[in-house]
């Protein structure tokens, strides 16, 4: 019965996870980065760098039990990562039984301490998160449960069985394969070799501090020059062979990796002939590493699929090189470098980028003589194009044929790319870099700088570094997954948003400010978690039981949770205002500590037997008391995990294309107004006659490339560029250069263009290299009116073209390629803008006062809109009321086809439903409630009173306040009914906003003085929002609006006293 209790825990353990994350996971695709992971794994394409290719596969073998219902991919892909947490769980149980076995024999209390430790990461917040959506940190922290499980078992062998070596073996491939899901499973690698240390070595300090050393840099050897040379000495190879000997494209490659195989074999043999066992072992685990590593040869082949997504086609060993090292989201300093307002010194030389081209040969035979001629060296497409040009001549005394070579061409040289900083106003350990003036502004308040003009000092480094960087982007996590969590909004460093509590209020009350008086709004926030720090004081109890009894496992451990820890924080070198929590990151930390939370059980076993309690029942008894800290956590992190049945992310997705016309252009910029999208017309083939096209992608000619070609349904988007236009390294950006009168003129679109893309001397301007300039902020759009009869308007409404005046001193390729657009496309394809991307006009090459708001997409019209409202966008009420009403028939403006399953309506996900919604998901509410808003408005001004009511009412249903918090889009909502009379709606919705205001400043003045400052802001923000409501009350005579009046003036007075 014992040996059964034994086997069975575990998976006992295992199911309660398995179940857990099966009730919580997400339906469909999440926000982030879920959309575009599921979409390139169910087609197998290229995502962003580094690549995931070995998540990818595993995850479309689990979209194939789909059997073909694309509604059920998300599903089974988020189910693999329930698998994969669930595993992971399994694996921390065992470890942590291993371990503890060790130091106490007792069966039954090593698999209690296993199960409280392993149950307390279940349900841990940053693991639950990651454990339900198909990302790939579920994937990879299996791989660090299993890489470290391994190492324990290999010393539980080693000097029992002359085979035990085999775990290292194993250990080398499980990092190679790992490579292919993320690099924070590498971070096991200083762990894995002090443990070797341990079991090979006596202990001496000499050899400890070595060992220590080794261990970085063995993980330095295999993250800085393994993973990334084995490429390079790939690419130069490839290029050497091809530009060089004139050999095909990859037979620099093929050369490469049979002289690696050959060099393997040979070294594999001489050490086996000389008994060299440690050698050979070594040089298995390295070829294992490799054999995993090999992952990323599917990128390749896909790249040269040139499937729809293609991140960055890395379609060779040269080109693979740039996407494995991130090189599109730059650099930032690690040990030595600037800061934010160190000066450059100078511009240095990149790395050229090389691009495979074909040298054009024209070959001549007159009599016996024959004569080479090299004409030209082109893209693949140009020599596609030239082929089709080609005619063979064949006279008399001349012959005439061609010879096509491989080659691999410069495409940017990257002279005078790489700023070179001052190193007089450089330093040690930059932590503040960021050129950003928002990042600046931050840096500001976190490291407590008077002169932002001053390079900063060291004290001021190192102060950013610890409460920003340490404290706010590390600890805070930490506490988040064992002491307990404030709510579930993303904090910047103020007081009431994303800070970890406890839910003891003597201790929250000293950093958080009172919390006895929180109104019911933000108690109630389902992201808030308390657990009372009592998986935090297992986890030290179980620290300090680990160090008195077995002082190397700790030490292997900490390690572990060191590196997976402060050494990313280290190493990523964060800056302020991330778009989003990172805690992610840090799991496997939190792994390791959940480690020491299990030996807490093991340190009260061990006290309460020490102290005379030698009763074993009772004993276990008491000691099975701390499975209630995982029950605690699972209690209190249900609601905020809990993703079943939510929708919203798909059918917001879909509700972006639905707004759309048949074959149009839709331009995007984020990572959740772009991902969504992918997946739902990847995976579900909704509306691929869509082009959408990101904006911030757009920059790169890889994309642009992409964008020339049909994919699905959608044709390809009309740029004229050919290649040598927009290749990286040229057009990057244009510069304004003001030429006197001419700068008044206003150019023709076309002229305007023409004028950009000329590669005549005169259109550039030298500053150290050349650049394209443009003369002229002014531009004028043609509009081609045989193109647009089917928008339905009147003919006067209609302007005959288009003038916007550029309020930006350069432009980027991207503003480039889309005056291109505008151009060819000739108003022949309609053209969106998704509303996400922004308010600017900046964002939209200000032609904003001429975009009709579509719901979630403004659409470019020929009509001028900027005297209809102060928001962008005018407004057609026939065509917007059905997108956002479900029971309504499309505008026929729209075209629509009849009995079409892309309808125009949008859908809700199950937004009104007994859903969670997330922060992400309330942000994207605001727009839609905005939507209803103006909508409402315009029907009003149309005097169609009734239908601006409906809007309203069923803008109320369908986000009711008890899901959507009521905020200040609700203010316009307000208004609009007063202005339909409808006062018993409006009043009910004014005084639960009045009342939402008023607990809200009155809690935040309850703040002690030293406390206040921290929600001075919120303070802020409430005041300008009640006043405004305020406002609307009295000016509609609200039966309270005195009252009202009278807590505004009053809370505004405590203000002002501040």
């Amino acid at each position: 019965m014992r040996n059964f209790f034994e086997k069975i825990t575990p998976w006992i353990v295992f199911l309660t996870a398995l179940i857990t994350y099966s009730l919580t996971m997400e339906p469909t695709n999440s926000w982030w980065d879920c959309g575009e992971y599921i979409a390139t794994a169910y087609k197998l394409q290229v995502g962003h760098p580094p690549g995931a290719p070995l998540f990818l596969l595993v995850a479309n073998l689990f979209s194939q039990l789909a059997f073909g219902n694309v509604e059920k991919v998300a599903l089974m892909i988020n189910f693999m990562s329930v698998v994969c947490s669930a595993f992971t769980i399994l694996f921390l149980f065992w470890t942590i039984k291993i371990l503890s076995k060790k130091i106490v024999q007792n069966q039954h209390i090593t698999s209690l301490s296993a199960a409280v430790g392993s149950l307390i990461y279940t349900f841990s917040d940053s693991f639950w998160f990651s454990a339900v959506e198909g990302e790939v940190y579920a994937m990879s922290s299996l791989f660090t449960a299993v890489v470290f499980w391994a190492i324990i078992r290999w010393e539980q062998e080693v000097g029992k069985n002359q085979k035990a070596d085999k775990w290292l073996i194993f250990i080398a491939y499980l990092i190679g394969l790992s490579i292919g899901v993320h690099m924070l499973s590498l971070l096991v690698i200083p762990a894995i070799t002090l443990i070797y240390y341990f079991k090979k070595y006596d202990f001496s300090i000499k050899g400890f501090i070595v060992a220590n050393f080794a261990s970085v840099v063995l993980l330095g050897l295999i993250y800085n020059i393994i993973i990334p040379q084995f490429v390079n000495l790939a690419g130069k190879s490839e290029i050497f062979f091809v530009n060089n000997l004139s050999f095909p494209f990859n037979s620099g490659t093929i050369f490469f990796f049979l002289t690696t195989f050959i060099t393997i074999i040979s070294l594999l043999m001489w050490t086996k002939k000389n008994n060299l066992q440690n050698a050979n072992t070594s040089i298995l685990g390295f070829t294992f590493l490799l054999i995993g590593y090999m992952s990323f040869f599917t990128l390749i082949i896909r790249s040269n699929a040139n499937t729809p997504i293609d991140e960055n086609s890395p379609e060779d060993a040269v080109s693979l090189l740039s996407y494995l090292n991130r090189e599109q989201y730059g650099y930032s300093p690690l040990l030595f470098g600037q800061y934010f307002n160190t000066e450059v010194e100078n511009y240095g030389d990149g790395n050229p980028v090389y691009v495979p081209k074909y040298i054009v040969q024209e070959i001549k035979q007159i009599d016996s003589k024959v004569n080479k001629k090299q004409i030209g060296i082109f893209y693949q497409e140009e020599l596609s194009n030239f082929k089709d040009t080609i005619v063979v001549k064949d006279k008399i005394k001349e012959v005439v044929s061609y010879e096509f070579k491989d080659h691999y061409a410069i495409s940017d040289d990257r002279k005078s790319s790489v700023p070179e900083y001052k190193q007089n106003q450089s330093g040690f350990f930059p932590r503040m870099w960021s050129r950003d003036q928002r990042h600046i502004e931050a840096y500001k308040d976190w490291a407590k700088i008077n002169n932002l003009n001053k390079q900063p000092n060291f004290i001021q480094n190192m102060r950013f570094f610890f409460n920003y960087q340490i404290n706010h982007m590390y600890i805070r996590y930490f506490m988040w997954n064992f002491a307990g969590k404030q709510n579930d909004k993303q904090g910047h460093g103020e007081l009431n948003n994303g800070n970890w509590i406890s839910g003891i209020n003597l201790i929250d009350n000293l950093r958080l400010g009172p919390q006895t008086n929180i109104p019911d709004h933000i108690k109630n926030n389902a992201g808030r978690n308390k657990y009372y720090f009592l998986p935090l004081i297992l986890g030290f109890l179980g620290l300090v039981f680990h160090i008195k009894n077995n002082p190397k496992d700790t030490w292997s451990v900490f390690l572990l949770f060191i590196f997976t820890g402060l050494a990313i924080v280290i190493e990523l070198n964060q800056t302020p205002f991330q778009p989003r929590e990172r805690d992610y990151a840090y799991v496997g930390s939190f792994y390791a500590f959940s480690i020491w939370a299990g030996m807490g059980v093991l340190s009260i076993y061990n006290t309460l037997k020490e102290r005379g309690l030698n009763n074993k029942k009772l004993l276990m008894t008491i000691c099975s008391i701390t499975l209630f800290v995982p029950l605690l956590m699972a209690n209190q992190g249900w609601d905020d995990h809990d993703r079943s049945n939510r929708f919203t992310a798909r059918e917001f997705a879909k509700n972006y294309l639905k707004s759309c016309e048949p074959n149009a252009i839709l331009f995007t910029m984020g990572d959740n107004d772009t991902f969504p999208l992918w997946y739902v017309q990847e995976v579900e083939g909704y509306r691929t006659d869509v082009r959408i096209v990101n904006l911030s992608l757009l920059n790169t000619d890889w994309y642009i490339d992409q964008m020339k070609r049909d994919a699905y349904d959608g044709k390809a988007v009309p740029f004229s560029l050919n290649k040598n236009k927009y290749k990286q390294g040229t057009r990057d950006v244009a510069i304004y250069l003001e030429k006197g009168e001419a700068s008044q003129k206003r150019l023709e679109l076309t002229d305007f263009n023409k004028w950009i893309k000329s590669d005549r001397k005169e259109t550039k301007i030298d500053f150290g290299k050349d650049y394209d300039y443009y003369y002229t902020k002014k531009i004028r759009i043609p509009v081609n009116k045989e193109n647009i009869k089917h928008y339905k308007f009147q003919n006067d409404s209609i302007l005959d073209y288009l003038d916007i005046e550029l309020k930006t001193s350069q432009l980027e390729k991207k503003d480039i390629m889309i005056l291109d657009l505008l151009e060819n496309n000739d108003w022949e394809r309609p053209i969106y803008f998704a509303i996400t991307i922004g308010s600017s006009g900046r964002q939209f090459l200000y032609l904003e006062k001429y975009f009709r708001l579509d719901g979630m997409v403004y659409k470019l019209m020929p009509i001028d809109y900027s005297n209809s409202s102060e928001e962008i966008g005018g407004i057609n009420t026939d065509i917007l009321y059905p997108i956002l009403i479900d029971d309504e028939p499309c505008s026929e403006q729209l075209r629509i086809p009849k009995n079409s399953t892309n309808s125009c309506n949008y859908a809700w996900g199950n937004l009104n439903s007994n859903i969670y919604l997330d922060e992400t998901n309330i942000r994207m509410t605001m727009n839609f409630r905005n939507n209803f808003s103006r909508l409402a408005q315009e029907l009003i001004k149309e005097n169609k009173f009734k239908k601006a009511e409906n809007v309203l009412d069923y803008c109320m249903k369908t986000m009711p306040p008890n899901k959507v918090p009521l905020n200040y889009f609700i203010h316009p909502i307000i208004e609009s009914y007063y202005q339909l009379n409808a006062n018993e709606k409006a009043n009910n919705l004014t005084s639960k906003l009045a009342n939402k205001y008023t607990s809200e400043l009155e809690y935040y003045f309850s703040f002690p003085t030293r406390k206040i400052n921290g929600v001075q802001l919120e303070i802020l923000k409430n005041l300008q929002f009640f006043n405004q409501l305020v406002e609307i009350a009295q000016k509609n005579k609200h039966e309270d609006n005195n009252l009202m009046q009278q807590d505004f003036e009053k809370y505004y007075r405590k203000f002002l006293v501040l």
